[in-house]
């Protein structure tokens, strides 16, 4: 079984609360379960999700999220709460 979360945090201003799956941002989340897809969208009902992000610098960044997640295909909501820590690749590693 291959599963993961994605997330994207659009105007991020450093350590702090930001909201997904609102008609007024263009952030979202999603968890993915082998081939299914569940979406934090505002469009499909979703509570607004929560990115917070506890701490960062040039190289890591951590913190946690939680979002409500629908699927169409399979007509379900699913519940997904956790914490993240990752290693940030700088533009000029990523693009060459």
């Amino acid at each position: 079984m291959y599963n993961g979360f994605m997330f994207k945090v659009c105007f991020y201003d450093g350590p702090g609360v930001y909201h997904t799956g609102t008609d007024q941002t263009v952030s979202w989340a999603m968890y993915w379960e082998d081939f299914n897809l569940w979406e934090n969208h505002y469009s499909y009902g979703n509570d607004p999700g929560v990115v917070t992000i506890t701490g960062a610098t040039e190289e890591f960044v951590k913190g946690t999220f939680e979002f409500e997640a629908y699927n169409p295909e399979l007509d379900n909501m699913l519940y997904a709460v956790g914490e993240f820590g990752l290693k940030l690749e700088s533009r000029e590693q990523y693009n060459k």
